[in-house]
């Protein structure tokens, strides 16, 4: 895990004391059905990982349940990589935790990692997402997290900016989760037909609109990284 992360888990630990009224009168959240897996190896062993990333997806995919599964590695950081996947029930995502080709690639990452794996398990909020949705070039992964208080605010505001950007020509996914184990912690999962559709949606009116709704009860940085897909 990088620094910057670390920082950001250690701030988030302290955003939703246990216990506390908010949590209580918390909304309930479904069980999760999508996964989406952080990396962090020794540059030596980027290679070997990307090439057990690939396998991993190609296995994957033929799992029970398995709606999409894509490896990605971040773009200028090379030995940083994610996984994320999408899966018909909590269920199978559960099953295919132990599966032999997860602990095919547990083994690898274990032997090359220089962070803990970090893993969050979450559930859509707002508009459901199409089963496969389309191709594209451009990955981007962001936390988005909100203070207790306007945790519902963060969510119609996600929930309006996936409906917009769901209609742009460039947009193959936009995705807007939440963990329900921290529901004031939010993931947005978006692809990109290329550079230039990223490019056009970053500017466009109602995503300014949306971070300077978000700003203002943000719990942490808006933590945005971009990737390209290694198989």
């Amino acid at each position: 895990m990088s620094r910057s992360l670390l920082a950001f888990v250690f701030f988030a630990s302290f955003v939703v004391p246990s216990g506390s009224a908010f949590a209580q009168n918390a909304p309930a959240i479904p069980a999760a059905t999508y996964r989406v897996v952080y990396l962090e190896v020794a540059p030596a062993e980027v290679n070997r990982v990307a090439a057990a990333l690939k396998d991993y997806k190609r296995s994957a995919m033929n799992a029970i349940g398995a709606l999409r599964i894509d490896v990605l590695q971040q773009v200028g950081r090379s030995s940083h990589f994610a996984i994320y996947e999408s899966w018909r029930d909590n269920a199978a995502l559960e099953g295919h935790k132990t599966a032999n080709d997860t602990k095919k690639l547990d083994e690898v990452l274990q032997a090359t990692r220089v962070s803990p794996v970090d893993e969050r398990l979450l559930t859509a909020v707002g508009p459901p997402l199409a089963a496969s949705s389309g191709t594209g070039s451009v990955y981007v992964i962001t936390h988005a997290d909100s203070v207790p208080p306007q945790r519902d605010a963060a969510e119609k505001a996600l929930s309006e900016l996936t409906i917009r950007s769901r209609q742009e020509s460039g947009n193959a996914i936009f995705l807007a989760t939440v963990q329900p184990n921290r529901n004031n912690h939010f993931t947005i999962i978006e692809l990109w037909k290329d550079e230039k559709a990223l490019d056009a949606h970053a500017v466009a009116d109602y995503t300014k609109k949306f971070r300077d709704t978000f700003g203002p009860f943000s719990g942490a940085l808006f933590d945005e990284r971009i990737y390209k897909s290694v198989g």
